[in-house]
């Protein structure tokens, strides 16, 4: 070992100041360099981390809102399920006649219709839109029909649009309602129509 060692020495002690210095210079500057390429290289990869790890909590966080209303439409689907189950005999076009009888409504048109929604034909419903014209209102009586639709769970108010009328002092509404159906119960409705 010593044997190894002994040229390196004998270089060493017999080089003149001159190139000592060189050497010398030569050897703190591969090193000065070395290191900073070592620093370049350390911070590029925890930039390139943090990178990614930003990116990974943003995509939890997409992870966690897509949860959260995945859970929303859960309850909001069980409460239909529900409200579906508690009157299986639901006919919209029945129910809004009763209501327009008992406060003395005029309807000039109406039609009932299924809707297709996709995400709910595949659970099996349907979702069945009657469209109505109701001709020399007043205030009182919009009012009065707004709140009876209102107060049914099962109904839900898609359109609403006033006009004044053109002879009267009476308002014309144009009305879509609509409710959610299991797909046999909507098609008995459309037939009784």
């Amino acid at each position: 070992m010593i044997k190894l060692l002994e040229p390196i020495t004998d270089f060493f002690f017999n080089i003149d100041q001159k190139n000592f210095r060189q050497i010398l210079i030569a050897t703190l500057s591969s090193i000065v360099i070395l290191f900073l390429l070592l620093l370049y290289f350390q911070f590029n990869s925890v930039k390139k981390i943090k990178r990614e790890m930003r990116k990974v909590n943003n995509e939890r966080a997409q992870t966690k809102e897509l949860l959260e209303k995945n859970e929303i439409l859960k309850k909001q689907q069980k409460r239909v399920e529900e409200l579906i189950a508690q009157d299986k005999q639901f006919k919209l076009k029945e129910v809004i006649d009763q209501i327009l009888e008992k406060l003395n409504i005029n309807i000039k048109t109406s039609s009932i219709r299924p809707k297709e929604l996709e995400n709910l034909r595949s659970q099996g419903y349907e979702e069945i839109r009657m469209e109505m014209e109701l001709i020399k209102l007043n205030t009182k009586q919009l009012t009065d029909l707004l709140n009876e639709l209102q107060q049914n769970k099962r109904i839900d108010i898609k359109k609403l649009e006033i006009t004044k009328s053109k002879k009267e002092p009476t308002i014309d509404v144009q009305l879509i309602i609509t409710t959610l159906q299991k797909k046999t119960e909507a098609t008995d409705e459309l037939e009784t129509e």
